[in-house]
């Protein structure tokens, strides 16, 4: 079973992920530098994990 989750990067961050992490984010909007993701994965710091 997956959750929604909703985390928070820089801009920078999110434009360099790959294509298909990308795909993964259901919504997505800018405010300032930073962008607030919503995703049905949880991302680690080592990657991401399905929950």
């Amino acid at each position: 079973m997956r959750y929604i989750a909703t985390w928070e990067m820089k801009e920078i961050e999110y434009l360099h992920l790959e294509n298909e992490d990308k795909e993964d984010i259901l919504y997505f909007e800018k405010e300032d530098d930073k962008v607030i993701a919503v995703t049905n994965i949880l991302w680690t710091g080592s990657g991401f994990n399905d929950i």
